[in-house]
Order: structure tokens, then sequence, then C-alpha cells
């Protein structure tokens, strides 16, 4: 059966799926960009918060320093203490804002390097909050000790600290070279 025109059937049905698979292929490589656009921002939104926790975060490392060095006077490394959490006070808010950016990424379709950076990144963050966490058990415990007037026990729970503090942060550092040779492997 021939069609007006010429064309059979066969053939107009032939070019009809063949503009209509041409339409499919063009509305998902459409999708895949705005995907790719939109992991993009969340991407660079995360990388911006993260370079706001790196600024942040100095006080805080500097304030810890000064707890170190007042171990052995307990009224003053009490003082740092307070200072030093302090300092702290914003940075898992932050590292939280940072997540969030992040974590929606993998909310999006056909961007599967962007979520992975993005999952790497996340576990750094958690890491590094652990840091901060684990700091906190070990202002808390330091101030026991030094108010039981047993500083027996500092230099065992100093060690313990700085071995726990060694392994996250090594592993948030590993975590994080990963994520930036992802990032730029795959140009994203």
């Amino acid at each position: 059966m021939r069609w007006p025109g010429g064309m059979s059937v066969k053939k107009l049905i032939i070019v009809i799926l063949t503009v209509m698979i041409g339409a499919s292929m063009l509305a998902l490589l459409a999708g895949c960009g705005t995907d790719t656009k939109q992991a993009q921002q969340y991407l660079n939104a995360g990388d911006v918060i993260i370079k706001k926790f790196q600024s942040a975060a100095q006080p805080w490392e500097n304030e810890i320093n000064a707890v170190q060095a007042a171990v052995s006077d307990p009224a003053q490394f009490s003082a740092d203490v307070a200072k030093a959490r302090a300092a702290a006070g914003n940075l898992p808010r932050i590292i939280d804002e940072a997540k969030a950016e992040y974590a929606k990424i993998k909310g999006l379709k056909d961007v599967d390097n962007y979520a992975r950076y993005a999952s790497l990144e996340i576990e750094a963050l958690d890491k590094i909050k652990q840091v901060i966490q684990k700091t906190n058990n070990y202002f808390d415990q330091m101030i026991a000790l030094n108010n039981s007037s047993n500083a027996t026990g500092n230099e065992a729970v100093l060690k313990q600290y700085q071995d726990e503090i060694t392994k996250l942060n090594d592993s948030a550092a590993n975590l994080d070279q990963q994520a930036q040779k992802l990032k730029v492997d795959k140009n994203l």
C-alpha cells in the first residue's frame, strides 16, 4: 500500500519511528545537560562552603594549639578549652551546609562523576566533624583528670586522642585528595 506522494506505509512508519527516537534522544540529552549544570552549581556551592569552613577553622586550630601548650596548667587549660570550644562553635553547622549542597547532587540523574565527588566530600566532612567531636571529648577527659588531681592519666588520654585524630585527619585528607583528582580528571 502506498501513501499519497509515493511513500509506502512501511517506509512512513520507519520514518516516524526514526523521528520519534531522535526526538527522545534529544530530550534525554537536554535533560542530562540540565542535571549536569545543576550538579556543577551544587558542587561549586559546596566547594565555596568548604573554603568558608577552612577560614573559620583557622582560629579553632590556633586555640587547640594554645590548649596543648597549657596542658600542665589546669586553670589555663580550662580557660583555653573554653576559647577553643567558642572558636569551634559554628564549624559543625558549616560542615552540615556543605554536606547539604553536595547531597543535592545525589538526587540528579546521569551525573555519576559529580555524585562520586559529592560522596567523597561528604565522607571527608563526616571525618572532620568527628575530629571536632573527639576534640571536645578529649577536652572533657582532660578537665576531669585535672579536676581529680590525677595527672597520671593525662599522657594516655593525650596519646589516644592524637592517634584517633591522626587517623581521622589522614582519612579525610585521602578522601578529599580522591575527590580533587576526580574533579580534575573528569573536568567537573
